[in-house]
């Protein structure tokens, strides 16, 4: 997969992936845009000749992020350098030997050195499975690289996870150039047993536990999620998240259908990368409130149970007190 310009590996990860976030970032940051898209077009010729130098971490994307502690006197740079190398050295030969999977070596054109690998089972789970599962990868290979040693003689792995890195090929906000170092292509990676093992251990552990960010707020768990998933790869899943926001706002809000149809938009641009087309997110916003207008029934939890758990995230409903103001409701009615 490696290519010789930063221009090559836009138009691959294009063509894998689709609309996919990227930003320029020398002196200064320019905003984030939609690779693939007319806004792009134009933020391109804002910045010719020059090229785009970050894009988005993709989801089926792992990345050893390596970088050695900073070090005192005249040797700094060439003994940082070393160490980066040296680390990122033993990382290779685990990935080769040991785990025998799939990499590509890029020094960052900064100061560290980037591992990339990719599988392509992540694109199956949802956004917190997938954090998890890349977490545990990066520990399992990088074990003894996780924190800084005292005397500065390892480098150590960055698992902060950024939702950016630099582009390949491109130039860095340092200085240099993003360049290949060395790439190990054994075939399509597959998630290791006993990374699963693990992950599949951690899961029934968090059966019952609820992301802290859904336990409090005026809006159901379950819309706060679909407002920030990562639809990239649920092609299914952003058509069904598009209704369910669509009836939600409209019959749970005083939101007419303008401004609506502006906060899907822009739904779709941020977190979709724009794969809906304007007219289906308009078509949708009609529909539903056609629907309110005639009186039909509102959209209760059974649908959004229902994609919750196609998504792996039916547990959004533990607690719920919209649920349970819901189910008192009903008894209510019922009683009468």
């Amino acid at each position: 997969m490696a290519f010789e310009t930063s221009e090559e590996y836009l138009k691959y990860y294009y063509e894998k992936y689709g609309n996919f976030r990227v930003q320029y970032f020398i002196g200064r940051p320019l905003k984030w845009v939609n690779y693939g898209t007319k806004e792009y077009d134009e933020y391109a010729k804002d910045i010719s000749p020059e090229v785009v130098n970050n894009r988005e971490r993709m989801p089926d994307e792992i990345i050893f992020d390596i970088e050695a502690p900073k070090q005192k006197g005249d040797l700094f740079d060439a003994k940082r350098k070393k160490v980066t190398f040296e680390t990122a050295k033993e990382i290779a030969e685990r990935l080769k030997k040991v785990w025998k999977l799939s990499y590509a070596m890029f020094w960052s054109g900064g100061k560290g050195i980037h591992c990339h690998q990719f599988y392509s089972e992540l694109t199956q789970y949802n956004k917190y499975d997938r954090k998890l599962l890349k977490q545990i990868l990066l520990k399992k290979i990088g074990y003894g690289y996780l924190e800084y040693v005292k005397d500065g003689s390892k480098g150590k792995l960055d698992l902060q996870d950024t939702p950016w890195i630099q582009l390949e090929c491109a130039k860095h906000r340092k200085g240099g150039v993003k360049t290949l170092i060395e790439e190990n292509y054994i075939g399509n990676n597959l998630i290791p047993k006993i990374v699963m093992d693990e992950f599949n251990e951690i899961k029934k552990k968090q059966a019952s536990y609820k992301p802290e960010e859904f336990k409090t707020g005026e809006v159901p768990s379950c819309i706060k999620y679909l407002e920030y998933e990562d639809f990239r790869n649920l092609e299914d899943g952003r058509h069904r998240a598009c209704f369910i926001l669509a009836a939600y706002y409209s019959n749970n809000t005083d939101i007419n259908k303008t401004n609506l149809f502006e906060k899907l938009k822009k739904w779709n641009y941020e977190i979709c990368r724009g794969h809906l087309n304007d007219s289906y997110i308009k078509s949708q916003v009609d529909q539903v409130f056609k629907h309110k207008e005639s009186g039909g029934r509102i959209m209760g939890c059974n649908y959004r149970k229902s994609f919750l758990t196609d998504l792996g995230m039916r547990k959004l409903c533990i607690g719920c007190h919209f649920e349970k103001r819901r189910l008192e409701s009903k008894k209510e009615n019922e009683d009468k």
